[in-house]
């Protein structure tokens, strides 16, 4: 973390309530009172471009209120290299890049208030950076965002978030003293962290499941889908299983890139033979410094095999949650990458870096579907893990299909405060959860 620009950060966040302006003499009635058709929704997106976790959020939002007949939706983004996506969804797309500067430029706070002008909800995606791990100033940002919404008589939530158990203190203090938390929305991801946050703030703050669970995988007679699935069709035809292999280029390992990819090679390679299997692959994250696609082909490189296809394109989001249902069994080192293919019906196998997995797949109905960086490096141990999760697969995916219903009910609750205000705040299925 830089201090210095934390520092100034700050100091500047002590000022950016007033700049967006609003009354706080009285509570403003919520402009969400209006019908759907009239209503216009406003959406944070979570970060700059790149992760496909990211992006089925952000998509998932806008598929589900444009079918609830939300009339307009906004997205402010940090940057534009995702803009055409987003506006085949049907946002308007605004770029508030500079949002978490250390000194928000002026055009950026001119643009918000416009917004808050044009709007009558404001929905913030948590994700995982509302703890301060990453950045305080960026976590108290969001919050504030929140509260100038409100005050401009939106009615305002920040949901579908998760909170380490190693938060920053002095962010917690923080949230402890804004007076306008209890005028917003706030909805967790998980239980886990709903009881963290419950606990920092002194109030029960629900929990619901991830937003990515509602997206809409892209049609099967659309490419890049179509031509995957003719692929698949031909291996199947030949009696193989299909893998969607996904594995994270994060740095948060002891194994060097190359033996990595020469183990999980030589892994894949004897599951399309002795299975046998055919793998397609899902790189899940393009930002610099993280990129699944470069892993994803060194692994290639390395494997003998022709029964495996590498994208010759970036993947949307939508696009991944259809490559993971046409799968048997998902291999997956994102969380992400896992939720389309849980939330498609497809088992998946995950790699469990962070500890942050079990309890999506108490969720799902499938405990224990995890390997490890031990597991990676030993072609034996890999391909045995992998091939015990293919011979459980079938159960897997009935249990999946039994508790999916729920658990996008339980997704669809981080939106309960705009599309069913009455229920906002009570937990859907929670029995459901771990």
């Amino acid at each position: 973390m830089n201090t210095l620009k934390e520092s100034a950060a700050g100091l500047f966040d002590l000022i950016f309530p007033s700049l967006l302006g609003g009354t706080s003499a009285s509570k403003p009635q919520p402009k969400s009172s209006e019908p759907n058709a009239a209503r216009h929704v406003a959406v944070l997106a979570v970060a700059i471009s790149g992760s496909l976790g990211d992006t089925a959020m952000q998509t998932a939002v806008g598929q589900t209120l444009k079918a609830a007949g939300i009339g307009k939706m906004t997205l402010l983004v940090h940057d534009e290299k995702e803009r055409a996506q987003f506006e085949r969804i049907g946002y308007r797309v605004i770029n508030v890049g500079g949002l978490f500067k250390p000194v928000i430029p002026m055009s950026v706070i001119r643009s918000l208030r416009q917004v808050f002008e044009e709007c009558t909800d404001l929905i913030v995606i948590g994700a995982d950076v509302l703890d301060g791990k990453y950045s305080p100033s960026k976590s108290l940002r969001r919050f504030q965002l929140a509260g100038a919404a409100r005050r401009h008589g939106l009615r305002a939530g920040v949901v579908n978030f998760s909170f380490s158990d190693k938060a920053v203190p002095a962010l917690c203090d923080k949230l402890r003293k804004l007076d306008f938390l209890d005028d917003i929305t706030l909805v967790s991801r998980e239980p886990v962290s709903a009881g963290r946050i419950s606990k920092v703030l002194g109030r029960e703050v629900p929990a619901s499941a991830d937003l990515a669970f509602l997206l809409s995988p892209t049609p099967a007679t659309e490419e890049p889908v179509a031509g995957i699935a003719a692929k698949v069709e031909a291996w199947r035809a030949e009696g193989r299983k299909i893998i969607a292999f996904n594995i994270n280029a994060t740095r948060l390992r002891k194994t060097p890139d190359a033996d990595l990819a020469r183990s999980l090679g030589t892994a894949l390679d004897r599951l399309c033979t002795e299975i046998p299997a055919a793998v397609v692959f899902v790189p899940h994250d393009y930002r610099k410094g993280s990129n699944d696609e470069a892993l994803a082909k060194m692994i290639a490189a390395e494997m003998t095999s022709q029964a495996y296809y590498m994208p010759d394109r970036h993947y949307i989001s939508s696009d991944a949650k259809a490559i993971c249902k046409m799968a048997d069994l998902t291999v997956t080192g994102r969380m992400h990458c896992g939720i389309a293919s849980l939330g498609s019906g497809t088992p998946a196998l995950f790699w469990d870096y962070q500890g942050k997995v079990e309890g999506l797949l108490n969720l799902a109905g499938t405990p224990g579907q995890t390997f490890t960086e031990d597991d990676m490096i030993d072609p034996d141990r890999m391909v045995a893990r992998i091939a015990e999760a293919l011979e459980h697969a079938p159960a897997n995916r009935a249990a999946i299909a039994e508790r999916l219903p729920g658990i996008k009910a339980m997704s669809r609750s981080n939106l309960n405060f705009i599309l069913a205000p009455d229920s906002a705040g009570t937990p859907v299925a929670a029995e459901a959860a771990i």
